[in-house]
């Protein structure tokens, strides 16, 4: 697989990721430290991570990216142009990532800006965690484009409040 994702590991950050002196419950280490084994997140210390902050359309494209690759092994259309008019100022690394996103079917499919800096709402987050495991199946266009992909995490329980997108 050619992946334009870089290995953490590579720079020599910690191997396994550090839970050290976590000041979060037991659920969210072990998310944290699967994220980082396989490459999801790159932050090698839980406490620098920001579990809690708000996440950008632009982190969550590089986050689902890893996601996509790594865990479930989907590949990018890369004849796919996936071009945005809003990406003035966003890094090259992010940049590559929120291509990929696009080539992937995940984020930024049918649009021409990607609105990188905006936070990530409940239903976006969702329908592009259901995209990256189930593909456009549970894809609906208009301004309710959510609903049926809330309700397919809900139903595999992935995820339990799905009434306030």
């Amino acid at each position: 697989m050619m992946s334009p994702i870089v290995n953490p590991n590579a720079h020599g950050a910690a191997s396994q990721g550090s839970i050290v002196g976590s000041k979060y419950s037991d659920e969210l280490n072990t998310a944290y430290l699967y994220a980082y084994r396989r490459s999801i997140t790159t932050i090698p210390y839980i406490n620098s991570a920001n579990l809690m902050g708000v996440l950008t359309r632009e982190q969550l494209a590089k986050i689902i990216v890893n996601f996509a690759m790594k865990v479930m092994e989907r590949e990018p259309d890369t004849t796919k142009d996936c071009y945005f008019n809003d990406l003035v100022g966003v890094t090259t690394e992010m940049k590559t990532y929120i291509k990929v996103a696009c080539q992937l079917d995940l984020m930024g499919v049918g649009i021409d800006k990607f609105y990188p800096k905006n936070k990530v709402t409940r239903a976006e987050f969702g329908t592009i965690l259901s995209r990256s495991l189930r593909g456009s199946t549970y894809n609906q266009d208009g301004a309710d484009f959510y609903s049926s992909h809330l309700a397919a995490l809900n139903g595999l329980g992935i995820i339990k409040q799905i009434d306030n997108p």
